[in-house]
């Protein structure tokens, strides 16, 4: 019941919160870029390649080669901003309406 109360935004950080702890079997509260890689498609985002991730983490700023529960949240906040923005510059080229709200 308290889930179906929560706000939209800390389901989704508890979500991605029990995928990334599945992923930390060492217990060390991150991940390899490896990990990273294998566990993205099962929170709906394909990757082309590690290097792809190595490019994206280079942008936030991580040189590491291991992610944090925070870098991986915020990652995963960059690329679904990145896909929504590529969904309305579809619409918007293609002349189609969309409502917001």
């Amino acid at each position: 019941k308290e889930a179906q109360n929560s706000p939209t935004p800390l389901l989704i950080e508890s979500w991605l919160r029990k995928q990334f702890y599945s992923v930390d079997c060492t217990r060390r509260n991150s991940i390899s870029l490896k990990e990273l890689k294998l566990m993205l498609p099962q929170v709906n985002f394909k990757v082309p390649n590690v290097k792809f991730l190595k490019d994206k983490m280079g942008d936030m700023g991580n040189s590491k080669d291991d992610v944090s529960f925070e870098q991986f949240h915020q990652f995963y906040k960059n690329l679904m901003f990145e896909s929504q923005k590529i969904i309305l510059e579809t619409f918007k080229a293609e002349g189609s309406v969309f409502i917001l709200g």
